[in-house]
């Protein structure tokens, strides 16, 4: 989950390291919560990775600032009536 005080999506993708290390000092503009991470070989993270963005291409989101992994970022599911309350 990646946030700032406008904005707030998710951003799904594929790292050879762990996320800490691959955001860290490189996030100007963003805060991030880890919601999930798994260990898997590069074949099989590829593989679900792109499920995931086919199934998903209609919630997909481009964030106001640039980062690495930006055209992989996804805004949330809920209905706008729950999501303010």
């Amino acid at each position: 989950k990646m946030f700032n005080d406008t904005e707030c999506f998710y951003k799904c993708g594929i790292t050879k390291n762990s996320v800490r290390i691959r955001y860290r000092g490189r996030l100007k503009n963003y805060e991030y919560e880890i919601i999930s991470e798994e260990t898997m070989c590069l074949y099989d993270a590829y593989k679900l990775e792109k499920i995931y963005k086919q199934t998903h291409k209609h919630i997909s989101y481009t964030p106001k600032y640039k980062f690495a992994g930006h055209t992989e970022c996804y805004i949330s599911q809920e209905p706008e009536t729950q999501a303010k309350s």
